[in-house]
């Protein structure tokens, strides 16, 4: 009769645990269609098999399985059985994947793997004075925003209109995780004038900005205001997803401002 020896490495297993980040579940089926993480182990026992599985989230898996599957595969005879090497590849709306291309595998030791989204939600709130912009003109603003978006620059419009009742308007935007600075500028739409837009600036995110009708608005600069005129004539052109043309683009003037917060991180 033969004995076998369960504490022998083939029979014993390691479980790892892939957790979808609850920002991650905000955006499925918004600006993620699915996650893919591929896992792998490469043993190193003479006569031993490599151990390799794929793990999809989309919305069908979450309402099924929800947001944790775990994937265990047998230590086998392995020098350094607790390492696994994983790589991840997110798929977004209109079809684009990141990483554009395959990833080089990362190495892996804990026994849980949290799938965070390479972009992040920030909601900005962007406040007007009614009576203000009604009393020097102004019948609507816009704040434009420029920021990068899966490593390419976007731009989103948020505006107030002076015969509104509301002074506050507010969107969500999504950033990429590893970068914390933004560019922007106001756009006022004189009742006389047209569009009058401002210089681009740069600064840290807040999620707060204040339309403040600028002086040379105010005491009727002409010079300022011809300035402003002229920037307003430039049309941006985007792709279906806010992708700003190369020709157009603005983050380039501020990359001190963005690099810096990405050292932070």
């Amino acid at each position: 009769m033969g004995i076998v020896n369960l504490s022998d490495p083939f029979f014993l297993y390691r479980d790892i645990n892939v957790i979808l980040d609850i920002e991650a579940e905000e955006m499925m089926g918004k600006e993620v269609n699915y996650v893919t993480v591929n896992i792998r182990k490469k043993r190193s026992g003479e006569g031993s098999f490599d151990f390799q599985q794929d793990v999809t989230f989309d919305r069908k898996t979450l309402e099924k399985e929800g947001n944790r599957v775990t994937v265990t595969y047998s230590k086998a005879q392995d020098a350094s059985p607790e390492l696994y090497e994983y790589k991840v590849q997110w798929s977004l709306r209109g079809g684009l994947v990141f990483p554009p291309n395959d990833t080089t595998w990362k190495r892996g030791s804990w026994q849980g793997l949290s799938l965070a989204p390479p972009i992040m939600p920030r909601t900005i709130r962007f406040e007007a004075d009614l009576a203000d912009m009604k009393e020097n003109g102004i019948r609507n603003v816009t704040l434009q925003l420029r920021y990068k978006k899966f490593g390419n620059e976007v731009e989103t419009n948020i505006g107030v209109n002076a015969s509104g009742t509301d002074a506050f308007a507010e969107k969500m935007i999504f950033m990429d995780r590893n970068t914390q600075g933004y560019a922007y500028r106001l756009v006022f739409h004189d009742k006389d004038l047209g569009p009058i837009a401002t210089q681009w600036d740069a600064k840290i995110n807040t999620d707060y900005m204040y339309a403040s009708i600028p002086k040379e608005i105010r005491n009727k600069d002409q010079n300022w205001i011809k300035m402003g005129l002229d920037a307003a004539k430039v049309l941006v052109a985007v792709d279906e997803n806010g992708n700003v043309s190369k020709e157009q683009k603005v983050l380039d003037k501020f990359r001190k401002i963005i690099d810096i917060a990405e050292k932070k991180n």
